[in-house]
């Protein structure tokens, strides 16, 4: 049986559910997938390019596949973002053959197939569906050694999304440190208007000094609450460098080394993560290093063999775990999987990687990730409103924003998914509240903070005096990587952040961060002048990301306060 859920893609990254077999002996694996594909090993060749090509038509049809074929080329489907339209079973060799057409998923509406079913299966299957409110677009059936099988596709029905709107009016602005800085005042002001976008905080500091620090338009549109300077906002991928700098400190206490080999810690940690599992997977395994960790160079390529921090119902389903996979679920899965390229070869982004650096902090340190960060970081730089994130919209702390999306649509909640419903119903939210799961990203994506708090973490790395690394371990942050294969040679990842090489030994380095209702970035210039901008929605009406707007014009208008003399570079 062949089970399959596209939902709307939440992020920039793609996404993949599965589960394990619902009911055995049936023809095919029961999956629950999103906007991506198998890995790729797992697709076979012709049915991987079929869905390439189907991928710029409107129609396409597809002959004669097993139910092995179908379900790969289902989710290739997936990945091209289409539905099947029809479906017509077939017998072949004595074996069932499914031909059959699709079309662009345009509306993006959650969808499932299910195939091999017996009539009392089909009946109890679309009694269930409805009753989540999936309406049956076609079924058929075929007999073969006296049985009767069925196959079917349900859509949901949906209400319609609704358009982001701002209340109207003047857009509320507080905080008073910054207000005669007029260039980026009137920068803010004119990104938010101009782009439908809620609210954001943004704040400067110049050699650690804080000069501005602001909140402009709404933490909630829905209650026009205002957004304050000191309203915390979830910032996604800015959590790495927070990452990143944990495990330099390791090092520089002599807790760990760069060429550790991961596996060497993860054994180590308390869960005694199975190393020979991962070798068994892949012998390359035991190359990866904790250096490889920290530039993204390990071997792990998302785009090949999907993001696995988005995975939290397929680990669960295939594992048959009792409650929703956690992070040391989502690491024993990791290391079953084969890599993608050799470790040290290239830059790939990855954050299942900076989810293994977290249970190495753990390892090295001998406490859990966050008590560490607390301790080391968080606590020396006085960020007194940095914690991790919680994922429903119920657990938000009552000083954090609520997040948008310009469409704001509801999804099924991927902890009861996960579960298979919750007395046989799923629950539906709007995306940022639930259609991921925010707990399981703790070292690669789960924090939140305020822009003064992330600046504040810039100062106490490049303070002259107090600088919580040593000058060897901060020049090792902003170093290029040695790899096999380079591309920018004047952009690199180094241990936490993006680099650019500005020439004559100077360097701007910065993060930035996407999930859905947040666009965060953190950056760090040559001259000392260091700037968070936070996002409580993610992209404009565009589709452009939000921080990605205000990126280039941020260094402008800074550049223009300097020239009016109302930002110092000498600022202390």
């Amino acid at each position: 049986m062949v089970r399959c859920d596209l939902f709307a893609e939440p992020l920039p990254i793609p996404m993949q559910f599965a589960a394990r077999r619902l009911l055995r002996g049936l023809l095919a694996v029961c999956s629950i997938i999103s906007a991506t594909a198998l890995p790729a090993p797992l697709v076979p060749l012709a049915i991987a390019d079929e869905a390439a090509k189907a991928s710029d038509s409107e129609e396409q049809q597809f002959a004669k596949l097993s139910a092995s074929e179908l379900e790969a080329l289902v989710d290739s489907f997936a990945k091209s973002e289409r539905i099947i339209t029809t479906l017509k079973p077939n017998v072949r060799d004595g074996e069932i053959v499914y031909t059959g057409s699709s079309r662009p998923n345009t509306l993006k509406s959650p969808w499932i197939i299910l195939v091999g079913m017996s009539r009392e299966e089909f009946q109890r299957k679309d009694m269930e569906l409805k009753g989540e409110g999936f309406v049956l677009e076609f079924e058929e059936k075929i007999s073969l050694s006296r049985k009767s099988y069925h196959c079917a596709v349900w859509i949901l029905k949906q209400p319609p999304s609704t358009s982001l709107k701002i209340p109207e009016g003047e857009l509320p602005v507080s905080g008073k440190l910054g207000q005669n800085i007029t260039p980026v005042n009137d920068l803010v002001l004119d990104v938010l208007k101009k782009n439908n976008l809620p609210g954001v905080t943004v704040a400067i500091a110049v050699n650690g000094k804080l000069i501005f620090d602001r909140g402009v338009g709404y933490a909630d549109v829905d209650t026009s609450t205002a957004m304050k300077p000191d309203t915390v906002m979830r910032i996604a991928s800015v959590s790495k460098p927070l990452t990143g700098v944990a495990i330099l400190l390791l090092h520089q206490d002599g807790k760990l080394s760069l060429d550790d080999t991961a596996l060497s810690w993860l054994e180590k940690h308390e869960q005694k993560f199975d190393a020979q599992s991962a070798i068994a997977a892949d012998p390359r395994w035991s190359q990866i290093t904790v250096r490889h960790l920290l530039n993204h160079s390990a071997g792990f390529d998302r785009d090949k063999s999907n993001d696995t921090m988005f995975q939290v119902v397929h680990i669960t389903r295939v594992d048959a775990l009792k409650e929703p996979a956690k992070i040391p679920d989502i690491v024993r899965y990791q290391l079953r999987q084969p890599l993608d390229f050799d470790p040290g070869q290239k830059y790939v982004y990855s954050n299942v990687g900076y989810c293994l650096l977290g249970r190495i902090i753990e390892a090295a340190s001998g406490e859990t990730y966050a008590d560490y960060i607390r301790k080391r970081i968080l606590n020396p730089a006085g960020m007194k409103h940095t914690r991790l994130g919680k994922t429903q919209f119920s657990e938000l702390a009552s000083d954090e924003a609520h997040y948008f999306r310009q469409q704001r649509r509801r999804h099924p909640l991927v902890f009861d998914v996960a579960k298979g419903g919750v007395d046989g119903k799923i629950a539906s939210v709007e995306a940022p509240y639930g259609y991921w799961d925010l707990t399981v990203m703790d070292s690669h994506g789960g924090w939140t903070s305020t822009a003064a708090d992330l600046v504040r973490f810039v100062s106490v790395l490049e303070h002259r005096k107090k600088s919580i690394l040593t000058p060897a371990n901060l020049a090792f942050m902003k170093a290029r990587p040695v790899l096999k294969e380079t591309e920018d040679p004047a952009v690199w990842y180094g241990a936490g952040w993006s680099i650019r090489d500005l020439g004559n030994n100077q360097v701007n380095y910065w993060h930035t961060g996407l999930l859905d209702g947040t666009s965060s970035e953190l950056v760090h210039r040559w001259d000392n002048i260091s700037w968070c901008v936070l996002f409580n929605c993610d992209r404009n009406p565009d589709d452009k990301r939000s921080a990605d707007l205000i990126d280039g014009p941020m260094h402008a208008a800074i550049n223009k306060a300097i020239e009016q003399g109302l930002i110092r570079r000498d600022d202390q």
